[in-house]
Protein backbone atom coordinates (compact mmCIF):
# COMPACT_ATOMS: atom_id res chain seq x y z
CA UNK A 1 0.00 0.00 0.00
CA UNK A 2 0.86 3.78 -0.55
CA UNK A 3 1.00 4.35 3.39
CA UNK A 4 3.34 0.91 3.90
CA UNK A 5 5.52 2.75 1.20
CA UNK A 6 6.12 6.02 2.37
CA UNK A 7 6.77 4.58 5.70
CA UNK A 8 10.13 3.25 4.14
CA UNK A 9 10.82 6.03 1.84
CA UNK A 10 13.95 8.23 1.78
CA UNK A 11 12.42 11.75 1.41
CA UNK A 12 9.33 10.54 4.12
CA UNK A 13 9.61 13.69 5.96
CA UNK A 14 9.33 16.09 2.66
CA UNK A 15 6.31 14.02 1.22
CA UNK A 16 4.43 14.27 4.09
CA UNK A 17 5.15 17.87 4.78
CA UNK A 18 4.14 18.57 0.85
CA UNK A 19 0.88 16.68 1.38
CA UNK A 20 -0.33 18.32 4.60
CA UNK A 21 1.07 21.92 3.23
CA UNK A 22 -1.29 21.49 0.06
CA UNK A 23 -3.59 20.40 2.35
CA UNK A 24 -4.02 23.63 4.41
CA UNK A 25 -3.15 25.86 1.54
CA UNK A 26 -6.16 24.48 -0.77
CA UNK A 27 -8.47 24.71 2.33
CA UNK A 28 -7.56 27.49 4.04
CA UNK A 29 -5.61 29.44 1.45
CA UNK A 30 -2.11 31.25 1.25
CA UNK A 31 -2.87 33.68 4.18
CA UNK A 32 -1.98 30.98 6.43
CA UNK A 33 1.54 31.83 5.48
CA UNK A 34 0.85 35.54 6.19
CA UNK A 35 1.85 35.40 9.70
CA UNK A 36 4.98 33.25 9.64
CA UNK A 37 7.42 35.90 10.32
CA UNK A 38 6.11 37.23 13.42
CA UNK A 39 5.27 33.71 15.20
CA UNK A 40 8.50 32.44 14.43
CA UNK A 41 9.17 28.86 13.07
CA UNK A 42 8.92 26.83 16.49
CA UNK A 43 4.76 28.64 17.27
CA UNK A 44 4.30 27.87 13.10
CA UNK A 45 4.68 24.51 13.60
CA UNK A 46 2.03 24.57 16.52
CA UNK A 47 -0.23 27.20 14.25
CA UNK A 48 0.19 23.53 11.76
CA UNK A 49 -0.91 21.46 14.41
CA UNK A 50 -3.77 23.47 15.70
CA UNK A 51 -5.01 23.02 12.15
CA UNK A 52 -4.87 19.77 11.66
CA UNK A 53 -6.13 18.72 15.51
CA UNK A 54 -8.79 21.32 15.11
CA UNK A 55 -10.13 20.38 11.45
CA UNK A 56 -10.01 16.63 12.91
CA UNK A 57 -12.07 17.65 15.97
CA UNK A 58 -14.27 19.48 14.16
CA UNK A 59 -14.83 16.63 11.35
CA UNK A 60 -14.28 19.08 9.23
CA UNK A 61 -13.46 17.07 6.08
CA UNK A 62 -16.90 15.20 6.42
CA UNK A 63 -18.58 18.79 6.46
CA UNK A 64 -16.70 19.86 2.89
CA UNK A 65 -17.30 16.44 1.41
CA UNK A 66 -21.21 16.95 1.88
CA UNK A 67 -20.56 20.76 0.51
CA UNK A 68 -18.83 19.59 -2.41
CA UNK A 69 -21.05 16.32 -3.35
CA UNK A 70 -23.79 19.17 -3.48
CA UNK A 71 -22.60 21.01 -6.37
CA UNK A 72 -25.45 20.89 -8.28
CA UNK A 73 -28.26 21.70 -5.22
CA UNK A 74 -25.90 24.35 -4.32
CA UNK A 75 -25.16 27.44 -5.71
CA UNK A 76 -21.39 27.85 -6.04
CA UNK A 77 -21.91 31.24 -4.19
CA UNK A 78 -23.14 29.71 -1.11
CA UNK A 79 -20.67 26.79 -1.44
CA UNK A 80 -18.08 29.31 -1.37
CA UNK A 81 -19.65 31.02 2.00
CA UNK A 82 -19.87 27.68 3.87
CA UNK A 83 -16.33 27.02 3.19
CA UNK A 84 -14.94 30.07 4.67
CA UNK A 85 -16.87 29.81 7.31
CA UNK A 86 -15.17 26.51 8.12
CA UNK A 87 -12.20 28.11 7.79
CA UNK A 88 -13.61 30.78 10.33
CA UNK A 89 -14.43 28.54 12.54
CA UNK A 90 -11.45 26.52 12.43
CA UNK A 91 -9.07 29.84 12.54
CA UNK A 92 -10.37 30.75 15.48
CA UNK A 93 -9.67 27.75 17.46
CA UNK A 94 -6.04 27.83 16.09
CA UNK A 95 -5.49 31.14 17.66
CA UNK A 96 -7.27 30.72 21.13
CA UNK A 97 -4.75 26.85 20.98
CA UNK A 98 -1.30 29.43 20.11
CA UNK A 99 -2.21 32.05 23.33
CA UNK A 100 -3.45 29.45 25.73
CA UNK A 101 -1.82 25.95 24.97
CA UNK A 102 1.99 24.86 26.03
CA UNK A 103 4.53 23.34 23.48
CA UNK A 104 3.25 19.75 25.22
CA UNK A 105 0.12 20.29 25.06
CA UNK A 106 -0.23 20.58 21.20
CA UNK A 107 -0.69 17.30 21.04
CA UNK A 108 -3.32 14.84 18.47
CA UNK A 109 -4.05 12.21 21.39
CA UNK A 110 -4.16 14.76 24.72
CA UNK A 111 -7.20 16.72 22.76
CA UNK A 112 -9.09 13.57 20.28
CA UNK A 113 -9.21 11.37 23.07
CA UNK A 114 -12.50 13.58 24.01
CA UNK A 115 -13.97 13.80 20.76
CA UNK A 116 -16.47 11.22 21.95
CA UNK A 117 -17.09 12.78 25.15
CA UNK A 118 -17.57 16.15 23.58
CA UNK A 119 -19.93 15.23 21.15
CA UNK A 120 -22.10 13.27 23.75
CA UNK A 121 -22.19 16.55 25.49
CA UNK A 122 -22.94 18.67 22.53
CA UNK A 123 -25.84 16.74 22.68
CA UNK A 124 -27.67 17.82 25.50
CA UNK A 125 -27.61 20.98 24.24
CA UNK A 126 -29.95 23.33 23.09
CA UNK A 127 -28.80 24.45 19.77
CA UNK A 128 -29.57 28.27 18.13
CA UNK A 129 -31.13 26.44 14.62
CA UNK A 130 -29.10 27.39 11.96
CA UNK A 131 -30.20 26.26 8.49
CA UNK A 132 -28.02 27.71 5.80
CA UNK A 133 -28.88 24.68 3.11
CA UNK A 134 -32.75 23.59 3.42
CA UNK A 135 -33.30 20.20 4.01
CA UNK A 136 -29.56 19.35 4.63
CA UNK A 137 -29.43 17.85 7.93
CA UNK A 138 -25.79 17.18 8.35
CA UNK A 139 -24.32 20.83 6.92
CA UNK A 140 -27.15 22.31 8.95
CA UNK A 141 -26.43 20.44 12.38
CA UNK A 142 -22.21 21.06 12.04
CA UNK A 143 -23.27 24.84 11.64
CA UNK A 144 -25.79 24.97 14.85
CA UNK A 145 -23.02 23.31 16.83
CA UNK A 146 -19.75 24.35 15.77
CA UNK A 147 -19.71 27.44 18.21
CA UNK A 148 -20.08 25.53 20.95
CA UNK A 149 -17.31 22.98 19.56
CA UNK A 150 -14.57 26.01 19.62
CA UNK A 151 -14.88 25.63 23.62
CA UNK A 152 -13.52 22.02 23.16
CA UNK A 153 -9.71 23.16 24.19
CA UNK A 154 -10.52 25.14 26.99
CA UNK A 155 -12.80 22.59 28.27
CA UNK A 156 -10.01 20.13 28.34
CA UNK A 157 -7.27 22.22 29.56
CA UNK A 158 -9.75 22.97 32.49
CA UNK A 159 -10.27 19.03 33.12
CA UNK A 160 -6.12 18.77 33.31
CA UNK A 161 -5.98 22.25 35.63
CA UNK A 162 -8.64 20.61 38.10
CA UNK A 163 -8.50 16.69 37.71
CA UNK A 164 -12.01 16.84 37.48
CA UNK A 165 -13.83 14.50 35.30
CA UNK A 166 -14.01 15.90 31.60
CA UNK A 167 -18.16 15.53 31.12
CA UNK A 168 -18.49 17.30 34.45
CA UNK A 169 -16.19 20.04 33.43
CA UNK A 170 -17.56 19.75 29.67
CA UNK A 171 -21.32 20.59 31.07
CA UNK A 172 -20.59 23.25 33.24
CA UNK A 173 -18.46 25.15 30.49
CA UNK A 174 -21.05 24.76 27.99
CA UNK A 175 -23.46 25.50 30.42
CA UNK A 176 -22.19 29.14 31.02
CA UNK A 177 -21.63 29.39 27.37
CA UNK A 178 -25.55 29.03 26.66
CA UNK A 179 -26.60 31.11 29.46
CA UNK A 180 -24.83 33.51 29.17
CA UNK A 181 -25.09 33.42 25.06
CA UNK A 182 -21.29 33.99 24.72
CA UNK A 183 -22.01 32.19 20.70
CA UNK A 184 -23.75 35.01 20.09
CA UNK A 185 -20.98 37.82 21.69
CA UNK A 186 -18.73 36.04 20.08
CA UNK A 187 -20.31 36.18 16.85
CA UNK A 188 -21.02 39.76 17.20
CA UNK A 189 -17.01 40.69 18.20
CA UNK A 190 -15.93 38.42 14.91
CA UNK A 191 -18.10 40.42 12.92
CA UNK A 192 -16.63 43.74 13.60
CA UNK A 193 -14.63 45.48 10.95
CA UNK A 194 -12.04 47.69 13.15
CA UNK A 195 -11.14 50.65 11.08
CA UNK A 196 -8.50 51.57 13.44
CA UNK A 197 -5.39 49.61 15.16
CA UNK A 198 -7.16 50.23 18.67
CA UNK A 199 -10.38 48.92 17.66
CA UNK A 200 -8.51 45.86 16.52
CA UNK A 201 -6.63 45.43 19.76
CA UNK A 202 -9.97 45.73 21.50
CA UNK A 203 -11.47 43.29 19.47
CA UNK A 204 -8.93 40.60 20.56
CA UNK A 205 -8.97 41.60 23.94
CA UNK A 206 -12.50 41.29 24.14
CA UNK A 207 -12.33 37.79 22.57
CA UNK A 208 -9.53 37.04 25.14
CA UNK A 209 -11.40 37.83 28.25
CA UNK A 210 -14.40 35.43 27.05
CA UNK A 211 -12.60 32.72 26.64
CA UNK A 212 -10.18 33.39 30.03
CA UNK A 213 -13.83 34.50 31.83
CA UNK A 214 -15.26 31.04 30.97
CA UNK A 215 -12.36 29.13 32.14
CA UNK A 216 -12.54 31.05 35.54
CA UNK A 217 -16.11 30.56 35.92
CA UNK A 218 -16.01 26.54 34.83
CA UNK A 219 -12.58 26.41 37.50
CA UNK A 220 -14.74 28.16 40.42
CA UNK A 221 -17.83 26.49 39.73
CA UNK A 222 -16.37 22.83 39.95
CA UNK A 223 -15.09 23.91 43.66
CA UNK A 224 -18.75 25.98 44.59
CA UNK A 225 -21.23 22.89 42.91
CA UNK A 226 -22.31 21.89 46.40
CA UNK A 227 -23.96 18.40 46.96
CA UNK A 228 -27.21 17.66 45.18
CA UNK A 229 -27.16 20.38 43.36
CA UNK A 230 -27.66 20.47 39.35
CA UNK A 231 -25.98 22.36 36.81
CA UNK A 232 -28.41 25.14 36.89
CA UNK A 233 -28.95 25.32 40.82
CA UNK A 234 -25.40 25.68 41.17
CA UNK A 235 -24.84 28.67 38.63
CA UNK A 236 -28.39 30.43 40.06
CA UNK A 237 -26.92 30.07 43.24
CA UNK A 238 -23.31 31.20 42.08
CA UNK A 239 -25.27 34.46 41.27
CA UNK A 240 -26.69 35.26 43.55
CA UNK A 241 -23.92 35.05 45.99
CA UNK A 242 -21.72 37.51 43.51
CA UNK A 243 -24.76 39.70 43.47
CA UNK A 244 -24.36 38.85 39.43
CA UNK A 245 -27.42 41.27 37.50
CA UNK A 246 -28.20 38.45 35.05
CA UNK A 247 -32.54 40.36 33.93
CA UNK A 248 -29.53 43.01 33.34
CA UNK A 249 -27.12 41.54 31.26
CA UNK A 250 -29.86 39.63 29.48
CA UNK A 251 -31.60 43.12 28.34
CA UNK A 252 -28.20 44.24 27.17
CA UNK A 253 -28.00 41.06 25.28
CA UNK A 254 -31.38 41.86 23.79
CA UNK A 255 -30.51 45.24 22.66
CA UNK A 256 -27.30 43.98 21.36
CA UNK A 257 -29.49 41.78 18.81
CA UNK A 258 -32.08 44.13 17.97
CA UNK A 259 -28.96 46.48 17.18
CA UNK A 260 -28.38 46.31 13.22
CA UNK A 261 -25.11 48.80 14.07
CA UNK A 262 -23.23 47.12 16.53
CA UNK A 263 -20.09 48.66 17.77
CA UNK A 264 -17.12 47.53 19.24
CA UNK A 265 -17.80 49.94 22.29
CA UNK A 266 -21.23 48.47 22.92
CA UNK A 267 -19.52 44.77 23.35
CA UNK A 268 -17.46 46.14 25.66
CA UNK A 269 -19.75 47.60 27.81
CA UNK A 270 -21.32 43.88 27.97
CA UNK A 271 -18.38 41.96 28.43
CA UNK A 272 -17.09 44.32 31.21
CA UNK A 273 -20.58 43.66 32.50
CA UNK A 274 -19.66 39.93 32.70
CA UNK A 275 -17.01 40.24 34.29
CA UNK A 276 -18.61 41.53 37.18
CA UNK A 277 -19.04 37.54 37.71
CA UNK A 278 -15.47 37.58 39.10
CA UNK A 279 -15.88 40.67 41.45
Amino acid sequence: LYEDALIEHPLKKEIISMIISNKIIDQYGATFLSDYESLGNAKFLHKIKAYLITNQLYDANDIRYEIYRNDYMIAASKQYTLLLDIEDKINYNVKWMLRHLKTEEFCFESILDYKNAINTVTQTIKFVDKSPIANNTIINTFFSKINYLKFAPAIIKVKKQTGAPFEKCAHLALHIVEKFEITSLVEYIESINPKQSNELLLQEQLQMLLEHLIMELTTDLLVYQRSGENIEETVNNYLIDQQFDIKKYKMMISDLKKDENQNISNLSVIVNHFLLLKG
